[in-house]
């Protein structure tokens, strides 16, 4: 799916690309459709998701339109709503005058004229300037049009982030990956002795993929109640439900005592996936305790789904000891710890290291 976004967003841009942004056949359509930017009619269809794409199109954290500058010539490019001096718009540097501007959609040359090395102005306001604010947005809009020249050529558009300022799909892409980049919540790799499917439900749990009775309810899906399951307190929440119920803080607290660690204190899911990198253990533990914790929220989901569909009994002692059954289970047969012995791993999982 998002490699459709990316590349429809490309060809949007390019769309806007060919035809040039201010005044192109492109843009008086789909303005023409619902107004543009500034109207208040909302067009049909299509052209709305159009004009949604365009106005919410950002790479690189800038809006796709400060991207594509105009280089001023005979000055038919929009003063205050294209891109010509700077690196934004003119409408949110003086948002003050722009709201004093009669003609929002007004040209460069409507507004300025050099005759010699003169560069007058011409103001078509609703009404003077006269608010403090105002009045110095004018002084600062007067004072940094020093080096401002216009010319008898025609207007043209250059991409910014090439050097030769000719759009292209390559430099489109590779902005948009640089967007895309973006820190992983959870990683599927590692603990291998864990199944794949635990590491999966971990890293659906990281991005709020479960159904919780929460995420149920806010997609309109019926259910008996949002309490949680297994505590009956609090709405069920990916946080809540392995973090804050009661059943499973007690499940936490056999959980280090197992393992030798001081008491688990988690506030969030993003603090369970953390747990091992604060034991302060070898590598070979901290993988294992990992694998532990994996194993742990994969039961107390298995247990939370038991009580809601069989009547399961979803406390903290059968929570825990199948965590030990499974987590024995897996490391035995699918590491290199083949030689384990139950009675010790009961009494500590790291007996073997």
């Amino acid at each position: 799916m998002e490699g459709s976004v990316c590349v429809s967003s490309n060809l949007l841009t390019r769309r806007f690309w060919l035809n040039g942004f201010g005044g192109s056949k492109w843009k008086i359509i789909v303005c023409g459709k619902g107004g543009g930017r500034f109207c208040h009619l909302t067009p049909p269809g299509v052209w709305n998701n159009i004009r949604k794409t365009e106005d919410k199109l950002f790479l690189n954290g800038k809006r796709i339109h400060s991207l594509v500058k105009g280089v001023v010539g005979n000055g038919n490019i929009r003063f205050w709503l294209d891109v010509w001096f700077g690196d934004s718009a003119l409408l949110f540097k003086w948002p003050c005058l722009f709201a004093l501007e009669k003609f929002k959609s007004c040209w460069v040359s409507d507004r300025l004229e050099v005759l010699g090395e003169e560069l007058l102005f011409h103001f078509s306001w609703l009404r003077d300037p006269v608010s403090v604010s105002e009045i110095q947005e004018l002084e600062e809009f007067v004072s940094s049009f020093g080096d401002v020249k216009l010319s008898a050529g025609r207007d043209r558009w250059v991409w910014s982030p090439e050097a030769s300022g000719v759009f292209s799909t390559r430099s489109f892409k590779a902005l948009a990956e640089e967007d895309r980049v973006e820190e992983v919540p959870f990683s599927v790799k590692g603990c291998g002795w864990v199944p794949a499917k635990c590491r999966i439900f971990m890293w659906r749990t990281a991005l709020d993929r479960i159904p919780t009775r929460q995420a149920l309810e806010r997609r309109n899906i019926p259910v008996e109640s949002s309490s949680c399951a297994l505590c009956g307190e609090g709405v069920e929440t990916e946080d809540h439900i392995f973090t804050a119920c009661d059943v499973i803080m007690r499940v936490w607290n056999r959980f280090s005592g197992w393992i030798n660690l001081l008491p688990i204190f988690a506030f969030s899911f993003s603090d369970v996936l953390n747990i091992h990198k604060g034991v302060s253990r070898n590598n070979k533990a901290k993988e294992i305790i990992h694998g532990l914790v994996i194993a742990l929220c994969w039961t107390i989901w298995k247990a939370r789904n038991e009580k809601i569909f069989a009547n399961g009994r979803g406390n903290s002692v059968y929570i825990f000891g199948e965590v030990r059954s499974y987590g024995f289970f897996w490391l035995k047969n699918r590491s290199k710890y083949k030689d384990i012995v139950w009675r010790e791993w009961c009494n500590y999982p790291l007996y073997m290291l």
